[in-house]
């Protein structure tokens, strides 16, 4: 089940997270910084070509391997 949160009065938001990071050994994770202006073309895409999601967010918070295979 997806997050969701309300932003006006009887409207669902459908939120999904990008997040970008880089493993050298499938180990390790670091994260990858992402340029504003690519975020705001994402972003951009996101809301007006994918039915149903209508807020993306940014994750950079650091997690395991396992927790990234599992997502």
């Amino acid at each position: 089940m997806p997050d969701r949160s309300v932003g006006l009065i009887g409207v669902t938001l459908v939120i999904v997270a990008i997040r970008a990071i880089e493993s050298r050994d499938g180990m390790t994770v670091d994260l990858t910084p992402l340029p504003s202006d690519l975020l705001a073309g994402i972003s951009s895409r996101i809301v007006n070509e994918v039915k149903g999601i209508n807020r993306p967010a940014y994750d950079i918070t650091s997690k395991t391997p396992s927790i990234i295979e599992r997502e």
